[in-house]
């Protein structure tokens, strides 16, 4: 069994939104708000919380999924 989370985060200054899935919520999180510079692509998610500030931003679990599979 795989957990998913499907989630949102939102710039509260303007409310655009970033939608995106994960397996690993915490890392995925961390990608997103602390380790910003250690990537050599800048999303356009990071590039906006450089440009508002990590405190512009909330971030939301909209659903979690489990997937079964058999072998």
């Amino acid at each position: 069994m795989s957990a998913y989370y499907l989630y949102k985060i939102t710039n509260t200054l303007n409310s655009k939104v970033y939608v995106g899935i994960t397996k690993n919520l915490v890392k995925r999180k961390a990608q997103h708000f602390k380790n910003r510079k250690s990537h050599k692509t800048i999303s356009l998610i990071k590039q906006a919380i450089d440009k508002y500030g990590e405190d512009n931003f909330s971030f939301e679990i909209l659903k979690l999924f489990f997937f079964f599979c058999s072998v």
